[in-house]
Parts: structure tokens; sequence; C-alpha cells
């Protein structure tokens, strides 16, 4: 979706809140999901498939956004 904010149309402020909700709440929420679903993941495909989705996102996003503020750090040193 943010891509296609980028490409197709003009990026505006309400892009730039999607942007924040996704690389700094939209973790903790699909953290709490996973973590609520790790005792229920036996129960169907869809509850397993949901606990790794949410438990995948939440790490990947975690993993860039400290690179993220890594790479910041270092370029302010």
């Amino acid at each position: 979706m943010v891509a296609l904010t980028a490409i197709f149309w003009e990026w505006s402020g309400m892009a730039s809140l999607g942007v924040f909700y996704l690389a700094l709440i939209a973790p903790f929420v699909t953290a709490a999901a996973a973590w609520n679903l790790r005792r229920r993941r036996d129960l169907s495909v869809f509850h397993k498939s949901a606990f790794i989705a949410g438990t995948a996102y939440s790490a990947a996003i975690a993993l860039l956004d400290l690179c993220w503020i890594g790479a910041v750090s270092i370029r302010s040193i």
C-alpha cells in the first residue's frame, strides 16, 4: 500500500500516518495477537498461520526498525 501510494498518488499526511502506524504501532498489536494465539495454534490451520504471520511480521518490522535506528545513528557520528 505504501509503495502504491508513492508510485501512483501524491504523498500526503495520511500516508505518513499510515507508515508510522505500520512501522511503530502495528508490530506491538500483532505481537499481542500472536501471544494470545500461542496456545491455540494447534486448533486449525488458520490459528497456526495467524500465529506465524503475527510473529513473523513483528520480528521483521522490529529488525527493520533496529537497522534503521542503527543506520541513522551511524550517519550522525
